[in-house]
């Protein structure tokens, strides 16, 4: 079960959240979004157990195929979804959560930003997470960098 509430960058009190969307900001140069070859793993070394990179397919509708899972977060979870597309997760609500988080944020084409509690079969954990935008050419959206982190339940 997955219960979550919207944040903005105001509202977010993770760090190491708040970092992440800055290192993200910093990488637009003056566009709306950053390119994926924008984001370099060696800057956020600390932080790659958390990140996932998500490629967005040109399809109509677009899936969304998890090209790295963090490590830190496939250990949380129990499972790893590299190589998985989001439609295919077998738990129906994190399926229809992820679904309807990354389709907002192609829908807003801004970074959300969010407070969520999930449990799964042996654990519950709470977590505040930023899915960010990327963009090669500046108006299809075809990569999301989405940061988890766990905070106190």
């Amino acid at each position: 079960m997955q219960r979550f509430q919207e944040l903005t960058l105001e509202t977010a009190r993770h760090p190491k959240v708040r970092r992440v969307y800055e290192y993200w900001r910093g990488k637009c140069g003056g566009r709306a979004m950053p390119r994926r070859a924008d984001f370099d793993p060696l800057e956020l070394p600390d932080l790659l157990g958390h990140l996932c990179l998500v490629e967005v397919t040109a399809e109509a509708p677009p899936r969304f195929r998890f090209r790295v899972d963090g490590t830190h977060l496939a250990a949380l979870t129990g499972f790893d979804l590299t190589g998985k597309y989001a439609d295919q997760l077998p738990d129906a609500g994190y399926r229809a959560y992820v679904l309807e988080l990354y389709g907002r944020v192609l829908a807003a084409r801004a970074p959300i930003f969010r407070k969520n509690h999930e449990e799964w079969a042996e654990s519950s954990l709470a977590v505040e997470s930023v899915t960010l935008p990327l963009s090669g050419d500046g108006r299809r959206i075809d990569a999301l960098l989405d940061a988890v982190f766990a905070t106190e339940l």
